[in-house]
């Protein structure tokens, strides 16, 4: 079963809480999320390369209910709607094996009302509590990047304006690509930006998060083509 994770009961709660996002202002930017919840990953005895077009589950991601969220395959896409009393966030790992090098992407939008932030994980360390997010707010057409690690949030790459970020409830997609210590970020097939990561070699995995507004009683993310193979 998923578990809820409170603010200060897990790596990712009170780390995001020191977090200085974009600016405090909604909807125009991101904030600082106040509730935190992380399901763990199902495994997948599959390891071949990964596309998922949620057309049905047979992969095995999380569906159901958990603490206001509903996770669901529908229309096509994977869908987490969430509610709450705001600023809540959901990360969800993917059911795919762990990788060294890889390539990852997914497309995300927003259905109805747009929320704080939406994204990609990736170099997601379970065992450690360790991972990447790379992720787009809508309103203010900017992307930015997370590490955690520990007990500590640290934005390693600050919000950055790009036109390549299709705005409101368009879909965009994200990809991250990792060669050795070299992690590349492409949105809608630009380029955006570069990461070098030097981290332990243990394999790692990838998923989807998003998180509402501070402000925003309830949030319905959508996710479609997940990918997921070696470099």
């Amino acid at each position: 079963m998923p578990r809820r994770l409170f603010v200060f009961g897990c790596v990712f709660c009170a780390t995001y809480m020191a977090a200085l996002l974009i600016h405090r202002t909604p909807p125009t930017a991101a904030q600082s999320p106040t509730e935190f919840h992380y399901l763990p990953q199902i495994a997948n005895d599959y390891c071949g390369p990964f596309l998922d077009p949620f057309d049905d589950n047979v992969a095995f991601w999380f569906t159901g209910h958990a603490d206001g969220l509903r996770a669901e395959i529908v229309g096509g896409e994977y869908r987490l709607a969430f509610s709450g009393l705001g600023g809540e966030i959901w990360f969800v790992p993917a059911p795919v094996c762990p990788r060294g090098s890889y390539q990852a992407a997914v497309d995300v939008r927003w259905a109805g009302a747009t929320g704080n932030f939406i994204g990609l994980l990736f170099n997601l360390d379970e065992a450690a509590g360790r991972a990447h997010l790379f992720a787009v707010n809508t309103d203010a057409r900017v992307w930015l990047v997370f590490e955690v690690h520990g007990d500590n949030l640290d934005i390693v790459i600050p919000p950055t304006a790009h036109d390549a970020i299709l705005p409101g409830n368009a879909a965009n997609r994200l990809a991250v690509g990792r060669a050795g210590d070299r992690i590349t970020l492409r949105i809608n097939d630009t380029a955006v930006g570069e990461l070098i990561v030097v981290l332990p070699g243990a394999p790692v995995l990838a998923g989807v998060a998003a998180a509402s507004y501070t402000t925003q009683s309830s949030a319905d993310a959508r996710f479609d083509n997940f990918f997921w193979s070696d470099e």
